[in-house]
């Protein structure tokens, strides 16, 4: 594995992280007057994903993590329309649009 480098840096209002948004765990965080300094350290995780999108219909992912509900939103086409839906055992909610999987909705995210 190589060494890590800077992918991105954000500069936010401190209580923008006390949410304990689990994206953050692997991000360097620097306080400076109020507002936090985050670089993205390790580059390697997101790379991962690139077979998952590469292998979707579109080519195309999104998502986005409701820390209130641990709820995780995945999808797949955007914009989508769910025509029909259905929840697997382990609580993960798969949308349809006509017989095309468009996206899915993961409860519980932060205890996977």
């Amino acid at each position: 594995m190589g060494a890590p480098f800077l992918l991105c840096c954000w500069i936010l209002p401190d209580s923008f992280l006390r949410h304990g948004n689990p994206f953050f765990a692997n991000i360097t965080v620097h306080p400076v007057n109020g507002y936090t300094i985050m670089a993205v350290a390790e580059i390697n995780e997101y790379v991962k994903m690139l077979a998952t999108v590469k292998g979707t219909p579109h080519h195309y992912l999104w998502s986005s993590y409701d820390a209130e509900a641990d709820v995780l939103y995945i999808n797949f086409k955007k914009p989508s329309h769910a025509t029909d839906s259905e929840m697997t055992e382990d609580d993960i909610l798969v949308r349809y649009e006509n017989d095309e999987v468009v996206g899915l909705t993961v409860l519980h995210a932060s205890k996977r």
